[in-house]
């Protein structure tokens, strides 16, 4: 049965993490375009005003444009890297599943040792991930409705 859903986890998880590489890849390359030659002072008030929902001022502003940019894409990019780091997670953490109950040794420590490690760090990052999401897409509405 693990054996089954194991395998069923890995190639889902790697076909799923692949489907959604081709996507997120083109977007990565248009998160590039709206900080690309500000300089990094002005880089970094994008990334407060984002994080804290607070437009840039002026609103009608080539800044202001440009952190709108660079918020609308995060909020339809951080979902997508959100899926693809689950289930390419759920890809490796497959052929792991019928390891987990067995008593062979050393193979079975280094497979519950991965799968632990990798479970710790999707809790650790998937509500950075949502959080950066939420934020981006805060901005959004904030920054459509002020300016």
């Amino acid at each position: 049965m693990l054996t089954t859903t194991g395998f069923a986890f890995s190639l889902g998880g790697i076909a799923g993490a692949f489907s959604v590489m081709a996507t997120s890849f083109r977007i990565a390359m248009k998160m590039q375009a709206p900080m690309q030659g500000l300089p990094r002072p002005e880089r970094q008030m994008i990334g407060r005003a984002i994080k804290t929902g607070v437009p840039v001022e002026p609103a009608g502003s080539e800044l202001g444009w440009r952190a709108f940019d660079q918020a609308r894409l995060m909020a339809v990019y951080q979902p997508l890297a959100l899926g693809q780091f689950l289930l390419l997670y759920l890809g490796i953490i497959g052929p792991q599943l019928p390891l987990l109950i067995r008593d062979d040794g050393l193979s079975v420590w280094i497979g519950r040792v991965l799968c632990s490690l990798l479970v710790v760090a999707a809790v650790v990052v998937t509500p950075m991930l949502l959080r950066s999401s939420r934020r981006a897409r805060r901005y959004v509405e904030v920054a459509s409705v002020s300016g």
